[in-house]
């Protein structure tokens, strides 16, 4: 059973009905699992850095907070006309076009507030005070259904303006919202989060020429950036399945006269403008360590470090309205989730690139992915050897198979295992031949690098040596077995036949084929691009990760390579290193084996220029073929770089060491 948005299923009635259909598996679709009451057991999960690095959401978000709704408003509908012209530019560019769309959550209908800012005053709003043509606005709430039947997306629509309250949510898709503009109040806004997921979405899931159209956009009614932003973010790690790690990432404000700042020491600080002015003087020592700069006359304060919890209570303590307390409260969580003593290279906008191996085919050079240069000239055995005839199995008799009959004028049924039997004995022999058998296998086999005469013959002579020990219409019978067994046996083949042309490319004397490592060709990390699937725990504790987050690194469930990040991170002789993500063949760094990519653990920058590559191996795989042929290919890329880089193979904790020997020598 497939469930879609599970999380709209997890009442003890739903589970009640799930429970009497009584599936052999249910598998849950959602954004959001349930983690404490009927939680869900989560099989697989995709990151929000991996649906960026794939370019599918728009992030970071632009968010502005203003007290006043009209500022609000206009703000957001100034954001919009602006992306309009990028939009235009885009299309003259590229050809595609994009409308942006402004979505904007009213309040609902409220008899103890009258003044409430429900759909009906946003649309006289934009009609009347920011002259909006009425067909381009579109009313979807619980009532009003302006949206049916409408294509959001065709280049004749004229819709740019939705008014929604919480109607947006799931199974609503239109890439062109780029815009929120919520005038609820955003403490008491319970579906905020809802839609602002709908302006994540990135149009045709394809980075843009203009940097504008790749970040979405939120304005909201709020007394500061931070309130507003501690709010969006606690709303989307509780209700948009959205990690805490990479939510406290989303956001960044629109103006920046407010924000994260360095201080001398590399420390980082938080200026806030408050409604009043912080009487500093009045503050115990231990707050006033933290406030390291002030504005009486524009009530402005500047706060550094990571306030205690008895600074905090001071801080709060030394204004008196609330809302100084909110935005201070707000700023304090934000330098305590960003506060740390020093930036990653990534952050500081440093250079990580790897010389990259490449092939020189008669003075072409070539990445070495392109499977061509493997496939080159294999063939499949011909007559076929004793080696390439499958072994069909013979299945116990189904236990389904009985009649229905009547007796005595019932109606009765009865399993008949012998009838079972029986029927596995009747061949397929009509209108089947031996041609038209070898036809229907070697198309549904796959062969694009095989010529299709030279496939036809190879299946040809096995099912001529498979007879008559099976007739013929037994083989039809089994065709789907067959199909299978001799799709795997023609992989295996491949496979070995790939492996071969890769060892006499790499590694073979006669071949004239040039390895080339570097020489302009290199792998460059990302530095605002890291799409692992989950950040390390303990990430804080490493000083010299290229990225603010070690990816997909747990001291419990692969602690030896844990141990191994925290060697390299305390070695002298390593000025950053990055873990390397697997199967992200975009954004990491690679190696081509005969069948795969290999991807290293750890890629390191050494202080004195050079790269050093660390692949972990446990005691359990440590003589593997595969671990054989990663080593063999990673002597190989440092032996072509001419000195410019080492490569390590680890096998075991024993051999830890190692690293630091080979690190220390190749500094010098």
């Amino acid at each position: 059973m497939f469930v879609d948005e599970a999380h709209n299923a997890r009442t003890a009635l739903s589970m009640e009905v799930l429970e009497r259909f009584q599936p052999r598996a249910i598998l849950e679709l959602t954004a959001t699992p349930e983690l404490d009451d009927n939680p869900s057991n989560v099989l697989h999960s995709v990151s929000a850095a991996e649906l960026k690095a794939d370019k599918m959401i728009k992030l970071p978000i632009v968010l502005e907070a203003l007290s006043g709704f009209k500022e609000v408003m206009a703000s957001a509908i100034a954001m919009r006309g602006e992306l309009d012209r990028e939009a235009a530019l885009e299309k003259s560019a590229t050809g595609e076009y994009i409308r942006p769309i402004l979505l904007i959550q009213a309040e609902p209908h409220d008899q103890d507030r009258p003044d409430a800012l429900t759909v009906e005053v946003i649309e006289a709003a934009l009609r009347e005070e920011h002259f909006i043509p009425e067909k381009e606005i579109a009313v979807a709430t619980g009532k009003e259904r302006g949206l049916e039947g409408v294509d959001l997306n065709a280049e004749t629509c004229p819709i740019k303006y939705v008014i929604t309250q919480s109607a947006l949510k799931e199974g609503w898709d239109c890439p062109f919202a780029y815009v929120l503009c919520s005038v609820a109040n955003l403490r008491s806004a319970t579906a905020v989060e809802q839609i602002l997921g709908r302006i994540l979405r990135m149009p045709k899931a394809r980075e843009k020429t203009r940097p504008a159209l790749n970040r979405a956009y939120a304005f909201v009614r709020s007394p500061h950036f931070y309130v507003a932003a501690e709010t969006l973010r606690d709303q989307l790690v509780k209700n948009a399945g959205f990690e805490k790690r990479e939510a406290r990432e989303f956001f960044v404000p629109r103006q920046r006269q407010d924000g994260l700042n360095f201080d001398a020491q590399g420390k980082r600080s938080v200026t806030v403008t408050l409604p009043e002015a912080l009487p500093v003087q009045t503050l115990p020592a231990t707050a006033r360590e933290c406030v390291t700069k002030t504005d009486a006359e524009q009530k402005r304060v500047t706060l550094t470090g990571k306030p205690t919890k008895a600074a905090v209570e001071a801080l709060l303590a030394a204004v008196e309205k609330a809302e100084s307390k909110e935005i201070l409260r707000a700023a304090i969580v934000e330098l305590g989730q960003h506060e740390r003593i020093m930036m990653s290279p990534a952050e500081r906008g440093e250079r990580f690139e790897v010389p990259q191996m490449m092939l020189e085919f008669g003075g072409q050079v070539v990445s070495p992915d392109e499977a061509e240069w493997l496939e080159a000239g294999w063939h499949l055995p011909l007559p076929p050897t004793v080696e390439d005839l499958p072994a069909l199995d013979s299945s116990a008799p189904s236990e389904s198979v009985g009649i229905v009959d009547v007796e005595n004028g019932k109606v009765i049924t009865r399993r008949m295992p012998e009838l079972a039997k029986e029927l596995q004995l009747i061949e397929v022999q009509e209108n089947w031949t031996q041609t038209r058998l070898v036809s229907w296998l070697d198309r549904n086999i796959p062969h694009d690098d095989i010529d299709p005469d030279e496939s036809s013959a190879w299946l040809d002579g096995v099912i001529s040596q498979m007879q008559p020990a099976l007739p013929l219409g037994r083989l039809v019978r089994e065709r789907f077995e067959l199909r299978r067994k001799l799709e795997a046996r023609y992989k295996e083949l491949q496979k070995a036949a790939r492996s071969r042309e890769y060892q006499r490319i790499l590694f073979g004397g006669e071949s004239q084929t040039k390895v080339r490592v570097g020489g302009g060709f290199v792998f460059a990390y990302e530095p605002d691009v890291y799409p692992c699937r989950m950040a390390c725990p303990r990430s804080r504790e490493f000083v010299k990760h290229y990225y603010e987050n070690v990816g997909d690194l747990d001291d419990e469930t692969n602690r030896e390579e844990f141990l191994g990040a925290m060697k390299i991170d305390g070695l002298d002789a390593v000025e950053w290193w990055v873990r390397n993500l697997d199967r992200q063949p975009v954004h990491s760094f690679w190696l081509q084996t005969s069948t795969d990519k290999f991807y290293p653990d750890f890629v390191c920058k050494l202080k004195g220029g050079k790269i050093l590559v660390v692949e972990y191996k446990g005691l359990d795989r440590a003589t593997t073929d595969d671990t054989k042929e990663k080593e063999r290919l990673g002597n190989l890329w440092a032996e072509r770089s001419g000195g410019k880089c080492l490569f390590v193979m680890v096998k075991g904790p024993n051999e830890l060491s190692r690293i630091a020997e080979v690190a220390q020598i190749a500094s010098k």
